[in-house]
């Protein structure tokens, strides 16, 4: 083999490594849904909860995600009234990632 074929090969492949490695990341990131009272007569309560939730959503995506994908939470304020939060956690919102349990 030539030397300009071994230049062409690893210019091909340095060129095809760079193409593919951004599609790995372009995954799309888990999204985790929570009905916190951020209002009303249980916001510390729910605002505490809150910057727990962001604490372990920053300390994972750190590490590099589950299974490779970033989180995102999505928190939706109650307004401390359950009936509310039961409606929200009812009707999951579409752009939330399935989740393998209950809700």
């Amino acid at each position: 083999m030539s030397n300009a074929a071994k230049i062409l090969a690893v210019a091909l492949l340095a060129a095809l490594a760079w193409a593919v490695a951004p599609v790995a990341d372009a995954q799309p990131p888990i999204r985790i849904g929570a009905s916190l009272s951020q209002t009303g007569g249980s916001a510390a309560l729910g605002q505490a909860h809150l910057r727990g939730y962001k604490l372990c959503v920053k300390h994972l995506n750190a590490k590099g995600g589950v299974l490779g994908r970033k989180l995102e939470l999505v928190a939706y304020d109650d307004g401390s009234d359950p009936a509310t939060r039961w409606i929200w956690c009812s009707v999951r919102p579409a752009r939330l990632s399935p989740t393998p349990w209950p809700t």
